[in-house]
């Protein structure tokens, strides 16, 4: 008797904890990360246009200000496609770009994106060789911008906005990963809504999209 006690005991155990472990894997209710990630989504847009739009704005070669100031008597040879990033954005360097961006998007999504904006990169089945699109340069952060041929501004100017009425979380979701459906438009063609997923990941307690928005 004493033997199939012990058994009940630990089944019962068992039963006590499982509920508890069930619970733990299940994804978050909505109304628990909705504000989140609403936040998420609308700073995402400016991310967005850093990296895949039009990018930080800079002082023209030929502008006023930089020929007043002869900005670009200091940079060094061989930036003939860069220009310096206006001190009016509020990015001075590639630490603050990053800095901004791991507020929003999660560090394994960021890998790739640093490697394309910062490093540049080669396909070596194509021959292709594109250059980072923001470097330093001694003090001044420099922009990639070669009008003619900008292979970042793939967005093009258009902007994707969210209605945040319609978010649902879908199947798989967990504790730690969140798929969500929600209706999108671009903005000037607001009738045409198209329905898009976004996945978000939780990080050392805080959640962040972990997948593009535009």
């Amino acid at each position: 008797m004493k033997k199939t006690g012990k058994i009940i005991a630990l089944l019962l155990a068992l039963l006590l904890v499982l509920p508890l472990t069930l619970t733990s894997c299940g994804a978050p209710e909505l109304e628990e990360v909705k504000d989140r990630f609403v936040e998420l989504i609308e700073a995402s847009y400016a991310i967005n246009d850093i990296f895949f739009g039009a990018g930080l704005e800079t002082y023209a070669r030929d502008g006023e200000f930089a020929t007043t100031h002869r900005l670009y008597d200091e940079l060094s040879a061989g930036y003939a496609a860069y220009e310096i990033v206006s001190t009016d954005t509020g990015y001075l360097d590639v630490n603050q770009i990053k800095e901004a961006a791991a507020k929003v998007y999660s560090p394994k999504y960021l890998d790739g994106v640093y490697t394309m904006a910062f490093d540049g990169y080669a396909d070596s089945t194509s021959g292709t060789v594109v250059t980072a699109r923001y470097l330093m340069d001694g003090m001044f952060l420099l922009r990639y911008a070669d009008g003619k041929n900008d292979p970042f501004d793939f967005l093009d100017g258009a902007q994707r906005r969210y209605l945040f009425d319609t978010m649902k979380i879908i199947r798989p979701s967990r504790a730690k990963y969140v798929n969500l459906s929600i209706d999108s438009y671009l903005v000037g063609d607001e009738d045409n809504i198209l329905n898009v997923h976004l996945r978000f990941v939780l990080v050392d307690g805080v959640w962040y999209l972990d997948s593009p928005t535009y």
